[in-house]
């Protein structure tokens, strides 16, 4: 009697301890929500600076997802191709991502109850180097694809008008180098009456574009507009 009375103890004891582990371990693969108007989880350094969310397959929605699908494959292109320096396929890639973006917010808002996605390179890459190169048609194709989506509209339509400001500033730089060859690159600011944030952020970029020559010169660079560049 004894004997079978620790039997069943026991039994008891392990019933309850599979019971808690089980609930330990849905807890640890639940998936954190992010309400309208919260803020995002914390992601790996590589998802933040591209605005990945993992996806993670599921027997409901095995069914493939053109739109966002489309979307994370034009994105892988635009992060390899503009770290290894092959900026015309990241472009390329962000112009193809331009008319996937309204049917990519829907498919997150329809998965996920809302789009709390906070980076879309395709817009601020785009923005970015279309800018420096002064390439006011794709900034304009930018500009009809952002406010095309309400969605999008409030956050990125910034972004796209900064765009537009940075297309001048890169053509009044271009001037000053080809009227002035050796420029400094700390007198910028002063000469063009924008911040010095501004026109470093510029000139790195139109240096990666290939489009000016750097020297450096103390604590500062001479700079150079690169023969044959408009």
């Amino acid at each position: 009697m004894g004997f079978a009375l620790l039997i069943l103890i026991g039994a008891a004891l392990l019933l309850l301890l599979a019971s808690r582990v089980g609930h330990s371990n849905r807890n640890r693969f639940s998936i954190t929500r992010c309400e309208p108007g919260s803020n995002p989880p914390s992601t790996t350094d590589t998802e933040s600076i591209l605005g990945i969310r993992s996806h993670q397959a599921s027997p409901e929605n095995q069914g493939p997802q053109e739109a966002s699908g489309g979307y994370y494959s034009l994105l892988q292109q635009i992060q390899v191709s503009e770290r290894e320096g092959d900026l015309r396929q990241a472009l390329r890639a962000c112009e193809e991502s331009l008319a996937l973006l309204g049917d990519f917010v829907e498919t997150e808002k329809r998965e996920y109850g809302s789009f709390v996605i906070q980076s879309i390179p395709a817009i601020e890459i785009g923005a970015r180097y279309w800018a420096a190169l002064e390439d006011r048609t794709r900034l304009e194709k930018l500009r009809v694809a952002v406010i095309k989506v309400r969605t999008l509209k409030e956050q990125w339509a910034p972004i796209v008008d900064q765009a537009f400001s940075d297309a001048d500033l890169s053509r009044k730089l271009k001037d000053l180098l080809r009227a002035e060859p050796g420029f400094l690159q700390n007198k910028l600011g002063n000469r063009l009456s924008v911040s010095g944030r501004d026109t470093a952020r510029l000139v790195n970029t139109l240096d990666r574009l290939g489009q000016i020559i750097r020297e450096p010169e103390g604590r500062t660079y001479k700079l150079y507009l690169k023969e044959g560049e408009a």
